[in-house]
């Protein structure tokens, strides 16, 4: 199997997040990602499958690197909040259980993955939570282009400064 960039999995996450709302047929995506990306066709529409697994809290059986699952566990918890991050670490545990299952192996980088964000759904409420829910919207934040942030670039009359 080739490896994954990292901008192709911020592509295939981006697109599993448009087939989601609606917004994308999945044949569209996933040929979008083939022709624009790389991807190999059937690892595209695995990803988009993968992503509507997670916000389902089904399990799903393809195989995801830890580096790409943290980057959709992140994506969901940035887009849909709390309540659906909840669902994706369902998810990932459901599909930790069967991989372990099916393979005879540990996955022992998405466990990780999976305790992170667990965490995050523990912690919501506390100090903690918020503090790390702010950090990631700084990192994110910071992440986005200029074009994402007109905010930024603007500032209110009457702010000094």
């Amino acid at each position: 199997m080739a490896h994954i960039t990292k901008e192709q999995v911020v592509a295939a996450c981006y697109m599993g997040r448009r087939v989601f709302a609606g917004e994308l047929e999945i044949k569209v995506a996933a040929e979008t990602l083939h022709n624009s990306y790389g991807i190999n066709l059937a690892s595209a529409h695995d990803f988009i499958n993968d992503y509507r697994h997670l916000m389902n809290g089904n399990v799903f059986h393809r195989a995801m690197s830890a580096g790409a699952m943290r980057h959709f566990m992140s994506s969901i918890l940035d887009t849909h909040g709390i309540d659906a991050i909840s669902n994706a670490v369902k998810a990932l545990r459901a599909h930790i259980d069967y991989w372990e299952g099916h393979c005879k192996t540990n996955a022992i980088k998405m466990r990780k993955v999976a305790d992170e964000f667990q965490q995050v759904c523990e912690s919501q409420s506390t100090e903690d939570g918020y503090r790390w829910a702010f950090e990631r919207g700084v990192e994110k934040s910071l992440s986005d282009s200029q074009a994402k942030r007109p905010f930024i670039s603007k500032r209110p009359s009457g702010i000094k400064e």
